[in-house]
């Protein structure tokens, strides 16, 4: 009896080894997989805004010679601070209708005591429309987007764009100049840290690591950082400029293969 139960068990071992062999083999013939990741922080170093120019008028041509004049004030300002014609881009003149709102409101009606009657005698009262509440307004805007490469210089354009009549201002939006050069050397980082993975996982299990038999690179780009959302030239100009810094991420997936010692 007691031969068969050890007998059993050698059985049992042996399947087990053989299972654990098998497993293994699997695992060597499938190879592995790691993710590898690698980010780059750098200073932005340019740094955009849009400035907003606009006028309500019913005469389109005469606010379309003012909002004109006013452009050509301020693109000269924002060149004489240095900043080059490629990197000021003004949009066409925008026009955008502002209709009248309707009366929907019932007529008034007024209930008047007749002093030789017993009974009120009702008078109705007819709201006639106003011909100058039936005339279309018009909002005329042109936008020009200014490229920094200075944040300091953020705090001179505003003062330049609010003598000149700039009425609206975008959030600031930094970047980098160079980022597609920043993001081949995260890639390459990424790719690295990725086979180092695979050669440490590939050591714990007792195996050598074999040559690449796939590779997918996952696309990312990190978003400028908002600096300052200003409603009115008066928050603007007391916010104080940060520019702090950007990170450029690349990520991989890395499949090896697997050999045995």
């Amino acid at each position: 009896m007691m031969s068969m139960f050890r007998g059993t068990l050698r059985g049992i071992w042996a399947m087990a080894l053989t299972l654990s062999s098998t497993v293994a083999l699997a695992n060597v013939e499938n190879g592995i997989t790691v993710v590898g990741k690698a980010t780059l922080e750098q200073a932005p170093d340019q740094f955009t805004v849009v400035l907003t120019l606009e006028q309500r008028t019913r005469i389109i041509t005469k606010a379309k010679a003012k909002i004109d004049q006013q452009t050509q004030l301020l693109t000269r300002a924002i060149k004489a601070m240095g900043v080059e014609d490629e990197h000021i881009t003004s949009t066409n003149l925008q026009l955008v209708p502002i209709y009248p709102r309707q009366d929907n409101h019932p007529h008034r009606v007024y209930i008047e005591d007749d002093v030789n009657e017993r009974e009120s005698a009702v008078a109705i009262s007819v709201n006639k429309p106003n011909k100058a509440k039936s005339d279309i307004a018009f909002d005329i805007r042109r936008q020009v987007s200014v490229q920094l490469s200075d944040v300091q210089d953020y705090e001179k354009l505003l003062d330049k764009a609010l003598k000149i009549g700039v009425t609206r201002i975008s959030p600031v939006q930094s970047g980098i100049r160079n980022a597609d050069k920043l993001y081949q050397q995260a890639l390459s980082r990424a790719v690295a840290n990725a086979k180092a993975k695979a050669q440490r996982l590939a050591s714990n299990l007792g195996v050598t690591l074999g040559a690449v038999k796939s590779l997918s690179e996952h696309a990312y780009r990190a978003p400028g950082q908002v600096m300052m959302a200003a409603e009115s030239f008066d928050m603007a100009r007391k916010a104080k400029s940060y520019s702090g810094t950007d990170q450029i991420t690349a990520e991989v997936t890395v499949t090896f293969g697997l050999k045995s010692n």
